[in-house]
């Protein structure tokens, strides 16, 4: 195509031209051009091509197809909203103790596992082992405390 452009786009940045010049061939182009990025590098890709004897005509086939892309766009928008929101309502909210409580018991067997390897070893570091021992001490105090607060949740003065 010769000669400067204008365009209308939608939410996804594919682009709906109309030619302000006629072409060659004696008529306005109209095309739907498609920016396709991969891997950094964008390319122009021409999706549909339509020639008209009236600019007029070009950009009312612009607008429409355009309007047309916009109005599903905002629907599959909504959409997806609406079913992460439901995705997210569906979801079982878990206490923040709880929560707690299951990460401490997680690290707390995660250390257990550490000081028996340090045991098994021959030149094992005693360092490492009493540091180890050391994070254990800190959950089970951790663990202790947040069993007791859930405890004294249920029981009424």
């Amino acid at each position: 195509m010769i000669g400067n452009y204008r365009y209308y786009e939608d939410h996804y940045g594919t682009q709906y031209r109309w030619y302000v010049k006629k072409q060659s061939d004696g008529k306005f182009h109209a095309e739907i051009v498609k920016h396709i990025v991969k891997q950094g590098w964008g390319h122009d890709k021409t999706i549909k091509q339509i020639s008209f004897s009236k600019k007029k005509f070009c950009r009312k086939w612009c607008g429409v197809n355009c309007e047309k892309a916009k109005a599903h766009q905002t629907l599959m928008i909504k959409n997806k909203s609406e079913r992460k929101i439901k995705r997210e309502s569906m979801k079982r909210v878990i206490p923040k103790e709880e929560k707690n409580l299951v990460e401490a018991l997680k690290k707390k067997t995660h250390y257990e596992n550490l000081v028996k390897k340090c045991n098994t070893k021959i030149k094992a570091t005693t360092t490492r082992k009493t540091t180890y021992e050391k994070n254990l001490k800190k959950l089970n105090r951790k663990i202790d405390k947040i069993m007791n607060t859930q405890k004294g949740k249920g029981t009424k003065k």
